[in-house]
């Protein structure tokens, strides 16, 4: 019997793969802000800066500087003048190694920490145990993954 090949030439086809992308992207970035919330409710309070500095972000959106901003204004660093040459508490780099949510490679999304020292933090140092707050955090929320991602894929596949 001789194979056929069939060719659907259908827009509404192409729409809803641009809208199931959309909502896989959606879906990623939610598990980054699940992390996110729970690694502040997780971290450990002194004087609030590094619960402040964490940040989630993605291709589509990003509250990293929000963050970031409202942790330096509110907890500017030792000294609390920036006028002294020291540094703020952040605006470095993540010192956290930032929780990835990766699909197939393209669709990304991340929870970090702004604060420069939310490494030791979560890792401890010599001379102080570690005190983990993102790790634990992105464990709940990658089991939670499958949930918050199919949520966004069931809103666009039940329309009709």
């Amino acid at each position: 019997m001789a194979r056929k090949n069939i060719k659907i030439i259908n827009p509404r086809f192409d729409l809803a793969k641009s809208e199931c992308k959309k909502a896989l992207q959606a879906g990623v970035l939610g598990v980054a802000q699940r992390i996110e919330g729970l690694a502040a409710a997780n971290a450990p309070i002194d004087t609030g800066a590094l619960r402040a500095s964490i940040y989630s972000e993605s291709a589509i959106e990003s509250n990293r500087e929000e963050r970031i901003g409202e942790a330096e204004e509110k907890y500017p660093g030792p000294g609390r003048d920036r006028d002294d040459g020291r540094k703020p508490t952040t605006r470095d780099d993540e010192f956290v190694p930032a929780q990835l949510i990766e699909v197939n490679g393209e669709l990304q999304a991340k929870a970090a920490v702004g604060a420069n020292y939310g490494m030791h933090v979560e890792l401890g140092t010599g001379r102080m145990n570690a005190r983990p707050f993102l790790g634990p955090a992105a464990e709940q929320g990658m089991s939670e993954a499958e949930r918050i991602v199919g949520a966004q894929l069931k809103k666009v596949l039940d329309q009709p």
